[in-house]
This record gives structure tokens, C-alpha cells and sequence, in this order.
């Protein structure tokens, strides 16, 4: 990770791959002694709240609140808490809108402490302060084709299988999470009928 970047929004459409690749960087960074195994993955998601992003920290942190249910309380112990780490990495997985980093105890950035956002949305990285804004991609064609068939565990395929299961690819436009689901569930069968049964439910 650029020392010189403090903040990273990573956007692209439901399904791209986003917390994918974010949960192999997180993976990487708790080996890297700088952050001292101080990595925080947190989970936002639409339903968000203050109260509830606060928590979620909390117990990343492992840090009981002493000052009850107050907001603003349970930000500055947030902030002092972070404030404590030399560095850290926080990364906040499905942000939905924009989140004001004061209000949950999130410290400006600093040298040594990055912040990491995955998002639907690349006015929220935007809006967010991201240093460096990287979009994900949908797949190939053949990069979809190839994915679908290593989770389908076959080389090769009978050639009407192989007709439905382009369409099907195809159909699933590209997205990870699709054909990594299609495959799982597809995976053993030999049985044409079967086939052609799930490519019509997946046309409707």
C-alpha cells in the first residue's frame, strides 16, 4: 500500500468483486508489521446507523464504551483510541452514502493510517475525501467463460451443455458473484434436462 495515499475508495456495481478484492488486500496488510496487526475490516452496508457503525468499531477495537448510549461521547472515545495507534487500517466495506468520519470518532487521516472504502457508488469515494478512486470492472467474456468453468470443476463440457452454458454466462453479464453462484450450484450435473431447466430460469 502508497504510503503517500491515506485513503482509497474502491466503487463498482453489486456483484464486481469489490469486497473480493478488498478482503485479499486486508488478508495481506495484517502481515505487514508497519500496521502491527491493527487492520479493521468493518462492515456498513444500507441499513447504516451512527450508533450502530460505532459499535461495530468498538468491537473491531475491542473497546467497551464507559459512557453508555451518547454519540458523541462514544466518538471521542473512538477518536482517543485510534488516536493511540500509530498506525491502522480501517476499512469500511459497503458504503452506501456519504459518512461524516467525525461524527463515528474516525481521526482525520494521518501518515501511518489509511482508510479503505468499498462502494456502489463513486460519488460516495468522491465524497468521502478518497485520495485514489479505483473502479472494478465486470469480467471478459472469456474471463467470465473461464471463471464459470474452474467453479464449475470441468475442462470440458458435452457441446449442447457447452451452448447453454455460454448463454448462461453471458446472461450473468460478467459479474463474479453471479457465475461463481451459477457454477456452485451447477457443479455434478450431467443431466441436459437439468440444463436446460436452470438456463430458463435464469431467462426469467
Amino acid at each position: 500500500m502508497d504510503d503517500n495515499i491515506i485513503s482509497i475508495g474502491i466503487y463498482g456495481m453489486g456483484g464486481v468483486g469489490k469486497t473480493t478484492l478488498v478482503m485479499h488486500a486486508h488478508d495481506n496488510l495484517l502481515n505487514e508489521p508497519k500496521f502491527s496487526g491493527h487492520v479493521y475490516w468493518i462492515t456498513v452496508s444500507q441499513e447504516f446507523s451512527i450508533h450502530k457503525l460505532q459499535s461495530d468499531i468498538a468491537q473491531a477495537l475491542k473497546l467497551d464504551f464507559s459512557c453508555g448510549s451518547d454519540e458523541k461521547k462514544r466518538a471521542a472515545q473512538l477518536f482517543q483510541t485510534f488516536q493511540k495507534r500509530e498506525s491502522f487500517v480501517l476499512i469500511l466495506d459497503d458504503v452506501w452514502k456519504q459518512i461524516d468520519a467525525e461524527k463515528i470518532g474516525i481521526p482525520p487521516r494521518r501518515d501511518g493510517c489509511k482508510l479503505v472504502i468499498t462502494s456502489r457508488s463513486k460519488e460516495v469515494c468522491h465524497r468521502m475525501g478518497c485520495q485514489r478512486i479505483i473502479k472494478v470492472n465486470t469480467l471478459s467474456e472469456q474471463e467470465a467463460w473461464e471463471l464459470f468453468l474452474k467453479k464449475l470443476g470441468r475442462d470440458e463440457l458435452h457441446p449442447e451443455v457447452e451452448e447453454i452454458c455460454k448463454k448462461m454466462v453471458k446472461r450473468s453479464g460478467g459479474l463474479p458473484l453471479a457465475l461463481v453462484t451459477l457454477a456452485g450450484s451447477m457443479r455434478g450435473v450431467t443431466d441436459i434436462h437439468e440444463w436446460r431447466d436452470a438456463s430458463k430460469e435464469l431467462k426469467e
